[in-house]
């Protein structure tokens, strides 16, 4: 039993030192913008924990990431680039699409997987970010 403590505590440790990276705010700012293919550009809604969010993205590769929440909203650019959309929020996500579903998976094993839903129309987006996203 003595020596099986000392293995446990190492495996114990090891696991608290070794975390998810934090988003990194400078691959925002670093990536230059890329035209994202036809099927992805748009506006596309869905849930980031108890936020409705909503993507638009356009054919310059740049765009916002809208959240809304209670009395928690707020707007951010997202630009898309080698398959992936940065931001602030969470630094860099792989984005794939599967039919009408597009994935957004971050990179920093923070957050999970989204899943966002075509919304061309702005249906299902909150109201703050119909407003916020509305072509003016």
């Amino acid at each position: 039993m003595k020596k099986l403590f000392p293995i446990a505590l190492s495996v114990f440790l090891a696991g608290c030192i070794t975390s998810p990276k934090l988003p990194d705010a400078s691959l925002y700012l670093e990536v230059e913008p890329e035209s994202p293919p036809a099927e992805i550009r748009g506006y596309w809604t869905g849930a980031m924990g108890p936020y409705i969010s909503t993507i638009k993205l356009d054919e310059s590769g740049r765009g916002k990431l809208c959240s809304a929440y209670a009395h928690g909203s707020s707007v951010t650019g997202i630009k898309y680039a080698e398959g992936k959309v940065y931001t602030v929020f969470f630094g860099a996500a792989d984005v794939t699409l599967d039919q009408n579903l597009l994935t957004v998976k971050p990179d920093d094993g923070i957050y999970p997987a989204y899943e966002f839903f075509s919304d061309t129309e702005l249906v299902e987006a909150a109201d703050y970010c119909k407003e916020q996203l509305a072509e003016g």
